[in-house]
């Protein structure tokens, strides 16, 4: 019986490796397609501009009427990551497919280690049907196809998450060099994550008491992103990462904002100066305060408007925008699982702010005060993507909760 016992437990131990390895090569295969059939066909927006910029005057920054300006709007590590693989790969004709190929590669990787994160807190089981999910979410597979940043920062996010639970398990210098070159990454591909950098440090504080690890990390997270901080204050005298707060608060918060924004200019005024401005070092700090004079005027004007359509944005965030005009927002395999997964993730959410459970409250608090920030600006459907991670963590204590033994 002893051996039998042994044998059924190996050979359980092997199903759920076939498992994973055939989630794994389903999931490439999925987003093989989906880049065939959907992906762009070329760099797409912002990033298109600064990628052109580098390509044409060697300088980071955008072509604006004949003029180019440094770049001081848009965060820098998706360029960077789009020169890089350019200079892996200096081919005009397939380069924008190389680098789907590539932000496949970065997926798959984060699928490897979400399935470690999940294995931190539940059983192997419920491991397997998370890491299902995150694998096979239908946004998870489009972003691969897509000119954005949405899919690197994913992918730096989940190892950021991985090496946070790494440091609370066992803390060392490996573990706290990993964890804040990742930070220090996801800082220069999304602005205001030094906030939840510095939150994350704080709570990691909070649980080991231990002021080397606080110094260590900031050290290093410093060292890493004062390269881009230092280029920046050359130009403009200023210490900053990007400047685009004031644009982002009045997208979200203009007459004509609805939960995903607006970016007309509508006031003459308004249009008058941004036209005005002068080309120089100095353009996207000017650009900048224009839209945030606009947007402080436009909330003192109309407070209750805004806070309605605050409240507005956190719900379309949690659940679901009934108002959006976004290409197949409403498409059944993108609407149905993202409802469902929202629902069981506030479920999560209303029974940990409850109870204390570790490393769980962490995600629970996460996953909150994402929704709570970016609806202070605007909500577009990929935003979803950064809050994947912990919705599923969320989603596998419900079902734990349900049934126990699973």
């Amino acid at each position: 019986r002893f051996w039998v016992q042994i044998l059924a437990g190996a050979k359980i131990m092997e199903i759920r490796k076939n498992l994973f390895f055939l989630i794994i090569f389903l999931s490439a295969i999925s987003r093989f397609f989906v880049i065939h059939l959907y992906g762009d066909q070329y760099i797409q927006t912002e990033w298109e501009e600064i990628f052109s910029a580098f390509e044409k005057f060697g300088i980071f920054g955008r072509e604006i009427n004949g003029e180019v300006v440094p770049n001081l709007y848009m965060p820098p590590l998706y360029p960077m990551f789009l020169i890089l693989l350019k200079f892996l790969f200096p081919f005009d004709s397939n380069f924008q497919l190389f680098v789907l190929y590539v932000q496949i590669l970065l997926s798959i990787i984060s699928i490897f280690y979400f399935n470690k994160i999940l294995r931190f807190f539940f059983s192997e089981n419920l491991s397997l049907i998370g890491t299902s999910i995150f694998a096979f979410f239908p946004l998870n597979i489009y972003s691969v196809g897509q000119s954005s940043s949405s899919c690197l920062q994913l992918f730096l996010l989940v190892l950021f998450f991985y090496f946070f639970l790494k440091l609370k398990d066992k803390e060392n210098f490996k573990n706290s060099l990993m964890f804040s070159i990742f930070s220090s990454s996801l800082i220069l591909i999304r602005g205001e994550f030094i906030l939840t950098y510095f939150l994350t440090i704080f709570y990691i504080f909070i649980v080991n008491r231990k002021l080397k690890f606080l110094v260590i990390s900031t050290l290093i997270c410093l060292i890493m992103i004062s390269p881009y901080i230092i280029r920046n204050y050359n130009i403009t005298n200023k210490i900053i990462i990007t400047k685009s707060l004031g644009f982002n608060l009045w997208k979200g918060n203009n007459i004509l904002s609805r939960v995903e924004g607006n970016d007309k200019i509508y006031d003459d005024n308004m249009k008058q100066e941004y036209e005005n401005l002068i080309r120089d070092d100095q353009y996207d700090i000017n650009m900048d305060n224009i839209y945030k004079k606009q947007v402080i005027k436009n909330i003192q004007n109309d407070t209750t408007r805004y806070l309605f359509l605050y409240l507005k944005k956190f719900f379309s965030f949690m659940f679901i925008d009934f108002e959006s005009s976004r290409p197949n927002y409403y498409n059944f395999f993108h609407i149905v699982p993202k409802i469902i997964l929202s629902i069981f993730s506030f479920v999560g959410l209303a029974f940990l702010l409850k109870k204390q459970k570790g490393a769980f409250n962490y995600f629970a608090y996460f996953y909150l005060y994402n929704i709570s920030l970016f609806s202070l600006f605007f909500i577009l459907p990929r935003y979803s993507l950064m809050l994947l991670p912990a919705q599923i963590i969320l989603t596998c204590y419900v079902l734990r909760k349900l049934k126990p033994n699973i």
